[in-house]
């Protein structure tokens, strides 16, 4: 199951997001072991919240703008050893733009929530850490 939806509340708020509920898990497996184990990477709910707020500001446009993303626990592998707990993250957008330039501030991440990016085995158990916490400055110019 998946849904998404949009709402313009105003004409300068608008809020958007999605939700999946999904049950993955192996049947008629060649391996029997594996039979009745949940797909890799398939986390039984995720889902995001979304909203942004323009406004005129000056002789541009000033966005407001912030998303919360969740999921579920899962496995990294068929063999369901390798677990990732639930987790959420937040990221958030501060803007100013008109048709010549615009400068924005962003960050993801921002409650530096810890998650594994993949787990896996290769002579040894290797996992990969998501980002941490990331702050970007960004410009651009029209010409």
């Amino acid at each position: 199951l998946d849904m998404d939806f949009r709402f313009l509340l105003s004409e300068a708020f608008e809020v958007w997001g999605s939700f999946a509920w999904l049950d993955a898990e192996m049947v008629n497996a060649v391996d029997p072991t594996r039979e009745g184990k949940s797909m890799p990477q398939s986390p039984e709910k995720s889902g995001s919240l979304s909203g942004k707020w323009s406004v005129p500001a000056g002789s541009g446009d000033f966005d407001l703008g912030a998303t919360w993303t969740y999921s579920d626990s899962f496995f990294f592998d068929l063999g369901n050893e390798f677990e990732q707990p639930s987790y959420s993250t937040i990221a958030a957008r501060v803007a100013w733009a008109n048709e010549t330039w615009g400068v924005a501030l962003l960050g993801d991440n921002l409650t530096d929530e810890e998650y594994l990016a993949e787990r896996f085995v290769f002579l040894d158990v290797s996992s990969i850490r998501a980002p941490g916490r990331l702050l970007m400055l960004q410009a651009h110019l029209n010409f």
